[in-house]
């Protein structure tokens, strides 16, 4: 990333924490937390059953090669 645009993304991120924080309560944000949490857990779980299963399907789909002796 230039250098010439990291104050521009800083101040970007910093104005939208500091606009945000103030609106959101303790309950709210442990509610956000928590389903954070969850939907991380459940979108990894997703993507290793995937990627098991297809690891596999694509196995049986493609030909094998010969080894050579």
């Amino acid at each position: 990333m230039p250098t010439k645009y990291l104050s521009t993304k800083a101040g970007t991120f910093g104005g939208t924490i500091a606009a945000t924080v103030p609106s959101i309560d303790g309950e709210s944000f442990l509610t956000s937390a928590v389903l954070a949490v969850f939907g991380a857990t459940i979108s990894f779980l997703v993507s290793l059953l995937l990627k098991v299963y297809l690891k596999d399907h694509i196995k049986k789909k493609l030909p094998r090669k010969r080894k050579r002796k």
